[in-house]
């Protein structure tokens, strides 16, 4: 399981590390299952293309075994 987060235009530090948090991690099970960091953080539109374009490499990078 893979949860991306992008915080966009914020300022709140209490929101910003629950998005980080989220980030990455999830349970099955009742089991822990992280898939690496998965949090951006932009400051502004500048890079939000970009971000946008390394998660959908990631993405496509992930294969489905039996």
């Amino acid at each position: 399981m893979s949860i991306y987060t992008i915080v966009y235009d914020l300022n709140d530090q209490n929101t910003e590390n629950l998005m980080q948090a989220c980030a990455g991690s999830g349970k099955i099970n009742n089991t822990d299952v992280i898939s690496g960091v998965q949090f951006f953080h932009e400051a502004d539109g500048a890079n939000l293309d970009e971000t946008f374009q390394e998660i959908a490499s990631s993405i496509s990078a992930i294969r489905i075994t039996k």
